[in-house]
């Protein structure tokens, strides 16, 4: 469990420091890029995944949380910026990616599931 725990502080303390050298757009994309890279390690922890994106698992909240803070940093900052959308919330963010990311089993999903996200990062743009 430490080592899962640890895997989960380095991916969420990664968005202050991703906000530190790109624009919030650039820093989002690359921090999901990231959690479909941490998925991909966790592929056979599927039923896991699910409990922790669902917060119906007290025993996985504390990684939930962690998950959902850097979400909400990356989303705060855009929204702060005047960059994104201020309807979409870091739990409907969670929620959308941990289920694009297990939502196929074929050897493609990883690129799938970045296809689909640069999709929904384009409609979490602010447009004028």
């Amino acid at each position: 469990m430490a080592a899962y725990e640890h895997e989960v502080d380095v991916l969420a303390g990664s968005a202050e420091g991703l906000l530190k050298t790109d624009a919030p757009l650039e820093a989002m994309r690359r921090w999901m890029w990231q959690y479909i890279d941490y998925v991909a390690t966790k592929r056979g922890m599927a039923e896991v995944l699910r409990h922790v994106a669902s917060g119906q698992d007290d025993f996985f909240n504390p990684t939930r949380e962690k998950l959902l803070e850097a979400m909400r940093t990356l989303l705060d900052a855009g929204m702060t910026a005047g960059a994104f959308r201020t309807d979409v919330n870091a739990k409907q963010l969670f929620q959308v990616t941990t289920a694009v990311c297990l939502a196929s089993d074929d050897s493609e999903w990883k690129e799938h599931s970045r296809k689909i996200m640069a999709v929904f990062l384009d409609g979490l743009v602010l447009r004028p």
